[in-house]
């Protein structure tokens, strides 16, 4: 009895689609918990995969329909309970620090953000002055907001870093291919 019950639930298609969304709603908290609960995850990194999770669960609230048009994938509520959950979670968390540890990945930089008020030079001077006072206790150097913009812009004495963040993401690639390629 209890058998053929259960092989009723499996011949379900409701089942397999219960399963389906729950499948497509961990599969992104999964990957995130794997990336942030690694030994080499920084603090860019776990910004970074706010961001992604965001993006993925705002996915699965809108979807584009063939015509171009955007339609509710059915997912509205559990996508934005996370999606709120997440940002709570970020009004309480060291934001100024995780922006300072993207920026200064010289691979992302100011590229993941916006255009705001902070990424101006005299912004990010203020951001980065308040970190350096708050982790070293003293005043900056006067010189703070100066390197910063040489290094944003590649200027000496960071004009080879473009040339390197090249050659490391050319690596990365290549390696990710012949992996993929074995497989």
């Amino acid at each position: 009895m209890k058998a053929e019950s259960m092989f009723k639930v499996l011949e379900s298609s409701l089942f397999w689609h219960a399963i389906a969304r729950i499948t497509r709603h961990l599969r992104p908290l999964a990957m995130a918990c794997n990336v942030i609960q690694s030994s080499f995850c920084r603090l860019d990194t776990v910004l970074m995969t706010f961001g992604y999770l965001v993006m993925e669960y705002k996915k699965m609230i809108l979807m584009e329909t063939s015509d171009g048009e955007t339609t509710s994938f059915g997912d509205t509520e559990s996508a934005n309970a996370i999606i709120s959950s997440i940002e709570k979670h970020w009004e309480k968390s060291d934001q100024e620090v995780f922006i300072a540890a993207v920026i200064l990945n010289p691979f992302y930089q100011t590229k993941p953000f916006a255009q705001h008020d902070f990424l101006t030079p005299a912004g990010l001077g203020t951001l980065f002055g308040t970190l350096w006072t708050r982790f070293y206790g003293t005043v900056p150097p006067l010189d703070l907001t100066l390197d910063l913009v040489k290094y944003l812009t590649w200027e000496h004495p960071y004009s080879n870093l473009q040339a390197q963040c090249d050659l490391e993401e050319y690596r990365a690639n290549s390696a990710v291919r012949l992996i993929l390629h074995l497989y």
